[in-house]
């Protein structure tokens, strides 16, 4: 009897559920309906975030970086301003405090809308478990990591794009935009990690507020269709204005 309750509880537990949702998502999200266990994967990807965009910023050729950033701009003003960017100890600050606030302002974000959405589709969806399944759906960031770090190793001179960290983008695998182009941030944005993450936020959806398979999927991704059209749309604006 304690045996079988053993085994129920490692079987439950958040770790066997974070290495689950790599290959059986279904069932890991089964595991975690019960209970959410939210801190483990958020823990995971803010430190896993802090680590990349500190030694990203620790090794980046700042003078190079913000030539590429003042290259966007047609303004002169706004152009000499871009160039001189910011020292590279207060990049690394705000690259970690950036990462330590957006992350969960972005899964609390998406919280609310699984939640008022819920209401929409008759079903009681709450925020923690809104907040929860975006967390949850984030673990395939977790590869930016050691993909960002094999780029950086790789880097000699250190003349890196923020976007190239990730080689399974979009842009780095058809269209390799350079970052002066507005193409580029959307493209970059799109990337297999994002594309996992919005599979199985679709799976957690349908299995935790119990619904089919459509909704989820209109649920879901009716928001990324509406942030990456008006991305797009305005990079057209911008370069036919150019």
């Amino acid at each position: 009897m304690e045996l079988s309750k053993n085994a129920g509880t490692t079987e439950s537990s958040p770790f066997n559920a974070l290495t689950t949702m790599f290959y059986e998502p279904s069932k890991a999200f089964a595991m975690l309906d019960p209970r959410r266990h939210v801190w483990l994967p958020l823990a995971l990807t803010i430190v896993s975030s802090c680590i990349l965009t500190f030694w990203y910023f620790s090794m980046v050729d700042l003078a190079w970086m913000n030539e590429q950033a003042a290259s966007k701009f047609s303004d002169p003003a706004l152009r000499e301003a871009a160039s001189k960017g910011m020292p590279r100890g207060i990049s690394q600050i705000m690259a970690v405090v950036g990462s330590m606030i957006m992350l969960p302002l972005i899964a609390a974000v998406i919280g609310v809308y699984l939640m008022l959405i819920g209401k929409l589709v008759s079903k009681e969806f709450s925020f923690v478990s809104g907040f929860s399944l975006a967390v949850w759906s984030s673990i395939p960031s977790l590869l930016a990591l050691p993909l960002g770090a094999v780029q950086m190793l790789m880097s000699s001179n250190g003349q890196l794009t923020a976007g190239q960290l990730d080689p399974l983008s979009l842009n780095g695998l058809l269209f390799q935009y350079p970052m002066s182009n507005g193409f580029s941030g959307p493209l970059e944005a799109l990337n297999v990690p994002v594309i996992w993450s919005i599979i199985l936020m679709v799976i957690g959806f349908r299995m935790w507020a119990k619904v089919s398979n459509a909704t989820a999927l209109k649920v879901v991704l009716i928001p990324y269709a509406v942030i990456f059209a008006g991305w797009f749309g305005f990079a057209i604006l911008m370069s036919k204005a150019a």
